[in-house]
């Protein structure tokens, strides 16, 4: 449990299905010797969640402060055994980034329905949810409104749009959709159809989006602890676990230094070395969160992110169909041969003496390897060439008008 004003660990718990030394025993049939057992936990893994919730709550009311409000995603059923156990008055407000996982879950299952609902559609609605979320802060009404627009906005219609963010109702004579596919509206009826049934849903939660907070603090603990304790090795079996888990929540709180500040409280000493390397990555750190908090940082984050997709689809464009789910048993499956890559564009040599230049220009049915032509047209001084060409191949349904 992680304070939101100070950013520190309250309170932590540790819940344990195994110990070697009662398993060794068992085993052997033998009576276990005294020892520090760790096993508090019987239960599915499912349930340890929510008990260790209850527990650090019951602890943390009873020696520090009464808790009013806890943070959480939205995959386990703590709220109601808090209320049943702890305090009834508890609220529960939700993580941002879990509810767009939850709506992106939801996208990419009906990619699979719909052509034009491509991954820059879906990054698209799921910006649009969170800025709407993060504009309305505090007014359920206008989220109920804003949830609406969501699936009829990329469709041209503004009826539930607001001026403040809408460019449209801005500039509606030259406004045109930057993150949608060639910067215009989307047109299935289908897609707009599901689009509304997939937002709808988040309508009775109109109050828990209008308050939404954040637990990256604890994702950033989670990832402390599994470098302490990774879950390629067992350490539950022992102390050793909780040993662990104390020295990562000891780095939370403390900083680097906290190596050699446990060492002074059980009277070794600190170590120069080690003082001073704690100290220097404290400052690394600094430094750091300094600089991601930063909107320059921010905006240049997101704009190799844009390059590096971009980068990516083009290269899977010319590479073909290499890695997909069972693409081994598919009997037309074969070998493809990539596109060669782009180079630079050859100098136009000067011409001798009774040549032309001639301008042609391909559409094709795709970028692909096994793309057909469609139409070719040339250009050779005032004479013009153009011709339409059946494909052997369908055209895709993205390319029906």
């Amino acid at each position: 449990m992680i304070g939101k004003n100070t950013g520190k660990v309250i309170q932590y718990a540790v819940r344990s299905k195994k110990c070697r030394i009662c398993d060794e025993a068992k085993a052997r049939h033998e009576e276990v010797r005294a020892h520090d057992c760790r096993r508090n936990w019987s239960g599915s893994a499912k349930a340890m969640e929510s008990d260790m919730v209850v527990d650090m709550m019951k602890d943390c009311n009873q020696k520090c402060a009464k808790v009013s409000t806890v943070v959480g995603d939205e995959d386990t059923s703590t709220i109601a055994r808090l209320h049943r156990e702890v305090d009834p008055s508890i609220l529960k407000k939700s993580d941002n980034n879990h509810l767009k996982k939850i709506l992106a879950n939801d996208l990419y299952a009906a990619q699979k329905k719909h052509r034009q609902l491509s991954v820059k559609v879906i990054k698209y609605l799921q910006k649009c949810f969170a800025y709407m979320c993060q504009q309305n802060r505090g007014n359920s009404e206008r989220i109920e409104k804003g949830l609406k627009a969501l699936s009829r906005h990329p469709y041209g219609d503004h009826s539930f749009c607001s001026s403040n963010w809408c460019g449209y109702l801005k500039n509606p004579d030259s406004f045109r959709y930057k993150s949608l596919p060639y910067g215009r509206a989307l047109t299935d009826p289908d897609l707009q159809s599901d689009l509304m049934h997939i937002f709808e849903k988040f309508l009775p939660h109109a109050d828990k989006l209008s308050s939404l907070e954040s637990t990256q603090s604890n994702e950033s603990l989670n990832k402390s602890i599994a470098s302490k304790a990774p879950k390629s090795h067992f350490y539950s079996g022992s102390e050793n676990l909780n040993y662990r888990v104390s020295s990562a929540i000891a780095q939370k709180n403390i900083g680097n230094t906290y190596v050699a500040k446990v060492n002074d409280v059980v009277g070794l000493s600190p170590g120069k070395h080690t003082l001073s390397l704690g100290l220097s990555r404290d400052r690394v750190l600094k430094r750091r969160r300094e600089m991601i908090s930063s909107k320059t940082y921010k905006k240049r984050r997101l704009e190799l992110k844009s390059a590096r997709q971009s980068c990516q689809s083009a290269q899977e464009v010319r590479e073909g169909s290499t890695y997909s789910t069972s693409i081994g048993l598919n009997a037309d499956a074969s070998d493809i041969n990539e596109i060669p890559a782009a180079v630079e564009a050859p100098e136009m040599k000067s011409l001798t003496g009774g040549e032309e230049y001639i301008y042609f220009d391909l559409e094709t049915t795709g970028l692909g390897t096994s793309a057909h032509i469609t139409q070719i047209a040339a250009v050779k001084g005032a004479c013009s060439f153009d011709v339409y060409v059946i494909p052997r191949n369908l055209l895709p349904k993205r390319h029906h008008p």
